[in-house]
This record gives structure tokens, C-alpha cells and sequence, in this order.
């Protein structure tokens, strides 16, 4: 009687283990190649987040709302211009006789900035007030105390060494760059969270400290964005940033249109696990939700497999008696 309860119990452990792992398996799709475990709990650390949260204020500050590969030049060249205003990286300044106040920025810096930031080869000669080799805009917020910043909130690993990190847009009232190395947790009550996003990039590194060049953009978006105020005097970057606007809507819109045709099929959007699941990457379409779904049906049936295998046993003991 003892031997073959013993056995039963044995069977229903082993049963129950089975069935977890096997839910386990399904749930956790394991990468293509190794991630970097120091740049994925980047967002949670202190000073180990300032690399990331640079790299990805850079686009936040200068207003860029939503850039892919499907983006025209015109968002790449107002994205870099505020970038290089805010930065103070023109080769001079100068105020006209009306008050308006000019930056002259040297082609090369230019282009150099637009295959860096965007990894887009932009002729400085495209670019409306070019001549002579300098790009001549209107700049009155020029090296202006810069109030905008992005803390990255989770990174996730896609394989291939391409990371998707969504992060969050706070307005301050000191200098931003104080607040670049201060994990999202741990930001003072004296911000204030004004947006938010998620950006695709790639990084094929080994360090465990990260600056912000050593990440390549995809794509980015940002939502309920309310960006730094923008110079009402510089209508060629208020142009661009008004047509990038009107293209992110686009963008949405038709995403909205294309999800709404699915009726066969509804895709839960994935949403950011907590910090202790930072290394789960879901199946594609798939959410962390759905996941903790699955991993609970799987459970429960587990034990339900368990107990009618001791069941069993138990009712054919009782026929062999």
C-alpha cells in the first residue's frame, strides 16, 4: 500500500513538471545570440543609464515625434538643426537688424550629425539657406537651458543585436543633463513626466558602460509629447516639425485602419514587464499579459493532470484489493 502510494505521488510530481516545462518552453522565444545583460538592466540602475538615456534625450529635446526608415529628409534635417541649436555646435551666431537672432552651422558638422543621429547621408546643399558651405537658420534658442529629457523605463532584446527600449519624457526645471544619469525609479518628485515612447535601436558592443554613441537608431515615436516650447521666430524648423507631425498621425492612422481590418485575428500590444522580468522576451504579437495567462492555465492544468493520475492509480489499487 505505501510502495504504491509512494509511486503515485512519484508519477504525479513528475507529470506536474512535465507540463510546467513544456508551458515554459512555449512562453520564452530564446534570442538568436547572446544579449548584453549590463545594457538591459541599464534602466534600472544609476550613472548605468546615462549612456542610454542621452542617446535617446537627444531626439526627445529636439522634437523629433516619430522617425523610420519611411521618413523623409525634412525630419532628419529639423531634427539635427534643433539638436545643434539647443547644443550650441554652430560655428557662429549673429542677429540681424530686425533682432532675429542666426546660427551659420559649417556643412561638415551638419552632415556629419545626420549620419551619426540618423544614419542618413544628407547633402548640407539640400538644406534651404545654404551657401558657401554653412547652413544659415534662425536660432533664438540657441544654447537655451535645455528642460526636456528621456529615462528609459525597459530594454528589450529582439535578437540580432536589436534592442526595442521604451522610455519616458520629463520637463525639469534645472538642466536637463543633471538628470541623465538618475534611473527612472529613482527621479525626483520635481519632474514632471510630460511623454512617453518607444525607440528601436541596434548596438553591437561588449562594454558593461555605454555611451550614447555607441547605439544606432531604427525608429522612435513619441506620444502625449508636450516638447520643449519652440521658437515661434525660426519658421524653417517649425516647418519640418509641424510636416514630422503630421506624418507621425499618418503613420498612426494608418496602423490604427490596418489593425481594425484584422477581425479574424486581435494583436495585444506588448507592454514592458516589471524589472525582475527584464530578460523574458514574448513571441511575436505576443504581451507579457498573455504570458502570465498562459503560464497560469498551464499551472492549473498541471495539477489537474496530477490529480486525476493519482486518481487513477489509486482506483485500480483499490480493483486489484
Amino acid at each position: 500500500m505505501k510502495n504504491i502510494m509512494t509511486k503515485a505521488v512519484i508519477l504525479s510530481v513528475m507529470i506536474s513538471l512535465i507540463s510546467t516545462v513544456t508551458a515554459l518552453a512555449d512562453a520564452w522565444v530564446p534570442p538568436d545570440d547572446k544579449y548584453n545583460d549590463a545594457l538591459m538592466s541599464c534602466p534600472y540602475e544609476d550613472e548605468a543609464c546615462r549612456g542610454l538615456n542621452t542617446f535617446l534625450s537627444n531626439y526627445a529635446e529636439a522634437n523629433v515625434y516619430y522617425y523610420g526608415s519611411d521618413s523623409p529628409d525634412s525630419v532628419v534635417i529639423a531634427g539635427v538643426l534643433k539638436h545643434i541649436e539647443l547644443n550650441g555646435k554652430a560655428e557662429e551666431t549673429f542677429v540681424s537688424d530686425t533682432g532675429t537672432k542666426y546660427m551659420a552651422v559649417n556643412a561638415s558638422v551638419f552632415e556629419e550629425a545626420c549620419n551619426r543621429y540618423f544614419g542618413r547621408s544628407i547633402s548640407a546643399s539640400s538644406c534651404p539657406g545654404y551657401s558657401n558651405g554653412r547652413i544659415v537658420v534662425s536660432a533664438s534658442n540657441y544654447k537655451a537651458p535645455i528642460k526636456i529629457f528621456a529615462s528609459s523605463v525597459y530594454c528589450r532584446y529582439d535578437g540580432n543585436y536589436q534592442y526595442l527600449v521604451s522610455f519616458e519624457v520629463f520637463q525639469c526645471n534645472g538642466n536637463a543633463q543633471d538628470y541623465y544619469g538618475i534611473a527612472r525609479n529613482n527621479l525626483p518628485p520635481s519632474v514632471t513626466k510630460v511623454g512617453e515612447g518607444e525607440c528601436e535601436m541596434a548596438f553591437s558592443g561588449t562594454q558593461t558602460t555605454f555611451k550614447s554613441s555607441d547605439f544606432k537608431l531604427k525608429t522612435i515615436k513619441l506620444t502625449n509629447n508636450s516638447p520643449q516650447a519652440t521658437d515661434e521666430n525660426t519658421p524653417y524648423v517649425v516647418q519640418y516639425q509641424e510636416q514630422n507631425k503630421v506624418q507621425y498621425q499618418a503613420s498612426e492612422n494608418s496602423r490604427t485602419e490596418e489593425e481594425n481590418s484584422q477581425t479574424e485575428e486581435v494583436i495585444t500590444p506588448s507592454v514592458a514587464p516589471e524589472a525582475g522580468n527584464s530578460t523574458v522576451k514574448t513571441t511575436a504579437g505576443g504581451s507579457d499579459s498573455s504570458l502570465t495567462t498562459a503560464l497560469l492555465i498551464s499551472v492549473i492544468t498541471a495539477i489537474s493532470l496530477s490529480a486525476l493520475a493519482a486518481a487513477i492509480i489509486l482506483l485500480l489499487f483499490k480493483k486489484k484489493r
